[in-house]
């Protein structure tokens, strides 16, 4: 298993999770049920986690997708949305939320930074350095988001991203 893990990520308790190597999200629930929803074969799901509104959003490294589902509905992998990352072969990787709303995802191989509105919209931002990110989250009572690269090196980088940190690239979002 990957992802997030130790928290509860919707309204009911359930925990979801990425079952990366047998390209499923799974959800276990407090009584110990688990439900798994197999993706494409070959998608790599990757890291995952949840919005303020419920919904699971979780990065497809292989098929470089930002994936989301409606965790608060029934049949939570019936509303299953794709929504393809603008850089080719930018491996999607990790996944957080942001206090704005949006997500904001790594990508191992495009050396960028992405950020997905509640709609679906992506927006990608270069990153400085000759490799790309592997790890993104937001510091506790800090206003701005820590990158870990793919080489371990540490970055960190005000949310909204100033000319200074990131520049947006060009033709996206």
């Amino acid at each position: 298993m990957t992802g997030r893990a130790g928290r509860p990520l919707n309204a009911d308790d359930a925990l979801w999770f990425t079952e990366e190597n047998v390209g499923q999200l799974g959800r276990i629930t407090v009584d110990g049920s688990i439900t798994e929803y197999p993706l494409n074969p070959g998608t790599l799901p990757t890291h995952i986690a949840a919005d303020a509104s419920g919904k699971v959003w979780f990065t497809e490294e292989l098929s470089n997708v930002i994936g989301r589902i409606n965790a608060n509905k029934p049949n939570a992998f019936g509303t299953l949305k794709r929504f393809p990352v603008p850089t080719d072969g930018a491996l999607p990787w990790d996944i957080t939320l942001r206090p704005d709303g949006n997500m904001w995802f790594t990508e191992l191989a495009g050396r960028n930074i992405g950020r997905i509105t509640p709609k679906g919209r992506i927006k990608e931002f270069r990153v400085p350095g000759e490799s790309g990110m592997a790890g993104i989250h937001r510091r506790s009572g800090r206003e701005h988001l820590v990158l870990r690269g793919v080489r371990g090196l540490h970055r960190t980088h005000h949310p909204e991203l100033t000319a200074t940190s990131a520049a947006p690239r060009a033709g996206t979002g």
